[in-house]
């Protein structure tokens, strides 16, 4: 594909943010945005408990891999694979936390397998939310079945990945060779992750999920937004795996057009829609932000301790 189509690509999010904007009543968006609830904001701060549930779960992975890391830089690690995350399509730039791990002088391969499989074990469950959405909203929408089946089709092929050691070794093999790395035991942990491994794994990223849905919750708390837990849930898992396509940053556009349309379902307003989705997007740039201070803070105090070491301070 041409450099500039893939510029333009990316353009197709906003520009569907734009057509929405053109058409809403802008008194009615700033009297719902000015009528927010202060829990939004208490709301926010469910971003760190989430992360570091989901560095819990790539500890896991990393320790089948016989990597052992203490628990607060592979935090800083997986918060700094967020940064790069939020500025790529389909929010790919996450899977660099395992590079960023190979250049600490751990296995390269094996730190970029476990990336990737951590990214997958997300997706994977995201998508099982999704299915749980389709068919929820299949009456309503009249979706042909043939998409149904290319969903739960998704979903068993991820699965297939999950469970069968042959085709992770196949995965594991290309990864290896593609980063010339010497890690010769890559597939042989693949093959090692026991079923036990795999409902910690399970555990943790519906844990993960049902914060964020409960955060999301919370958004729509505050805009005096009434829908039941399970058409939330439902709408929200459809507009996440729709944000993740590589046609938008962080969602924009794509996931005001999908939960507009949901919404409306229930005679929710397009400003309180758009209202819910610019909250979302604000969720995504305050967590921007702590992962880069966090980091920062991180990096700046090993920093002070190594000096201090290296003059015998310590």
């Amino acid at each position: 594909m041409n450099k500039h189509l893939k510029k333009l690509k990316n353009l197709i999010g906003p520009v569907i943010l734009v057509y929405f904007l053109v058409k809403i009543d802008f008194g009615a968006l700033k009297e719902v945005l000015t009528g927010i609830d202060p829990i939004f904001f208490a709301a926010l701060t469910i971003f760190f408990p989430m992360m570091m549930i989901k560095t819990y779960r790539w500890l896991v992975l990393l320790r089948n891999f016989g990597i052992n890391i203490d628990f607060s830089n592979l935090f800083n690690l997986n918060l700094k694979g967020v940064l790069y995350g939020s500025i790529t399509p389909g929010r790919l730039g996450e899977i660099s936390k395992g590079y960023m791990l190979g250049k600490m002088k751990y296995p390269l391969s094996s730190s970029i397998v476990s990336a990737v499989l951590d990214r997958v074990v997300d997706i994977f469950f995201l998508l099982g939310f999704g299915l749980f959405g389709f068919l929820f909203f299949y009456k309503e929408l009249q979706i042909d079945v043939v998409l149904l089946l290319v969903l739960i089709g998704g979903i068993a092929a991820i699965s297939t990945f999950l469970i069968k050691s042959q085709l992770r070794s196949k995965i594991a093999t290309f990864i290896r060779k593609k980063f010339k790395d010497d890690d010769g035991d890559v597939i042989e942990s693949l093959k090692k992750i026991k079923k036990s491994k795999m409902l910690v794994l399970a555990a943790l990223s519906i844990l993960a999920w049902v914060l964020y849905f409960y955060e999301i919750f919370l958004f729509s708390e505050s805009l005096s937004i009434e829908v039941d837990a399970i058409f939330l849930v439902s709408a929200i898992s459809a507009s996440t795996i729709i944000s993740i396509l590589p046609i938008s940053i962080l969602g924009i556009g794509t996931r005001d057009a999908t939960l507009i349309f949901l919404f409306s379902m229930k005679g929710i307003a397009t400003e309180k829609t758009l209202a819910l989705s610019f909250l979302i997007l604000l969720m995504f740039g305050f967590n921007i932000l702590g992962c880069y201070l966090y980091s920062l803070v991180y990096e700046l105090r090993n920093y002070k301790n190594y000096n201090m070491i290296s003059k015998g301070e310590c």
